[in-house]
């Protein structure tokens, strides 16, 4: 009987043991897992992606009102033919429906230009997302409109300058210290005039010299790589904003009060861990922009995986950043592949203004664009797809560049000039 009473608490001290010891198994499971799941990684080293400081005055400066006030002013899209078809293919009642209804835009758009107050770095920039503003579309059709109306009129020196006032406003925007969404809009505009340009200089009556001015003026709107790495910079500002919330002390971080924090779980989103893949990536992008377009080797998929399809797997500890961080630096590299494409019809309709130039001096065309040096080029521009002199054809009257393909496929017109990224093409004749 004594026997029997030892072998049960025996074996009641040994279930005892193996409890405490699962339960010690689990307590340290689970402190493994917490500290695993749970724990952040420190606040990534920044300085080098950090923008100039705002630059506040006591005088507010009056552009953005007037910026604001010509988005507001432009007159909604009343037919599908202003959203599908160039302005210069309208019907002339439609054409001049369109610029008298946008009289009021194209005054506020002049009061923007020519304000002397110009102050990109001001902190009211910051506080509205004009990007997202909804008279965008409406605003570009607009001023798209004025240009094809005064070229069907005859009017030529009207339809350049206000095709060039949309190449210089894209350009000035580019610098603004604001929201994200308004550096697309800016290179928009920029395309929209090198379209524009494109199709007025393929018939220009224009003499050499005025020309010439008109070359000067487009040449001072190219694409900037120095203006893109400075925009990367805000635009890590932006999405740290969105992350970690502002931090106290921020210049910028204090000047943009209406871009919240985004709210994310805490299991599977670590806000420092995922800021150092976006840390990384602009570090990437900024190093890339430097490049001519041929020479660039995104290095983004290496860091969150390819677009689309996150680098993470079920379980990752921060599957939930990684997600989020490729979902939104994709659409900042392809900025970087937009500038690359849109320097490129920077340079095609550079060359052709100084094509046209040179024919308006010669009465014909050159027969190769050498011929365009000394006088009307210091050197040729280059194709920044191959680093060579752009593709000229005298007898087909073509001029264009590789492309994002980097092959020469002999140049592609299309109905709306540059719009082949694979062969951007202008005509000369």
């Amino acid at each position: 009987m004594h026997e029997k009473i030892s072998a049960v608490m025996a074996q009641q001290k040994r279930h005892k043991m193996n409890t405490l010891l699962m339960v010690a198994m689990c307590a340290f499971s689970f402190v493994v897992l917490a500290f695993f799941y749970l724990r952040d990684e420190p606040a990534p080293v920044d300085a080098d992606l950090q923008p100039e400081p705002p630059v506040p005055n006591a005088q507010v400066p009056r552009a953005p009102d007037r910026f604001r006030m010509m988005l507001e002013a432009a007159s909604p899209l009343s037919s599908p033919v202003q959203q599908t078809t160039p302005a210069w293919e309208w019907e002339t009642p439609l054409l001049s429906r369109t610029v008298e209804s946008n009289a009021t835009s194209s005054d506020h758009w002049r009061a923007f230009l020519t304000d002397s107050d110009w102050q990109p770095r001001h902190p009211v920039w910051a506080g509205t997302d004009y990007g997202s503003h909804g008279g965008w579309e409406a605003l570009m059709v607009g001023r798209s409109a004025v240009v094809a109306y005064y070229a069907r009129r005859g009017e030529e020196r009207i339809a350049f300058e206000t095709a060039l006032e949309m190449a210089t406003t894209g350009r000035r925007l580019q610098t603004l210290h604001t929201w994200p969404t308004l550096f697309p809009r800016s290179v928009e505009l920029h395309e929209r005039a090198c379209d524009l340009l494109a199709h007025l200089l393929a018939a220009t009556q224009l003499d050499g010299y005025q020309l010439g001015q008109y070359q000067v003026t487009f040449e001072q709107t190219a694409p900037s790589e120095t203006v893109l790495r400075d925009a990367l910079n805000r635009f890590y500002l932006y999405e740290r904003r969105l992350i970690t919330g502002p931090r106290a002390g921020d210049a910028w971080d204090e000047a943009t009060p209406g871009i919240p924090r985004l709210q994310h779980g805490a299991l599977f989103f670590k806000a420092n861990a995922t800021l150092q893949m976006f840390a990384a990536c602009f570090r990437s992008m900024k190093n890339e922009v430097i490049k001519v377009p041929f020479a660039r080797i995104n290095t983004l998929a290496s860091i969150i995986g390819p677009s689309g399809i996150p680098d993470g797997s079920l379980g990752s500890p921060n599957i939930s950043g990684v997600r989020y961080a490729n979902q939104r630096l994709w659409s900042y590299s392809g900025l970087v592949d937009r500038q690359g494409l849109q320097s490129a019809r920077h340079v095609v309709v550079l060359t052709l203004f100084a094509v046209r130039r040179f024919s308006a001096d010669t009465g014909r065309l050159p027969k190769t664009l050498s011929e365009l040096v000394p006088k009307y080029f210091t050197d040729l521009p280059k194709d920044p797809y191959n680093g060579e002199p752009l593709n000229y054809d005298p007898t087909r009257g073509l001029i264009w560049s590789v492309g994002m393909d980097f092959t020469n496929a002999g140049g592609h017109l299309t109905t709306l000039p540059l719009s082949d990224a694979y062969e951007p093409t202008v005509s000369v004749k």
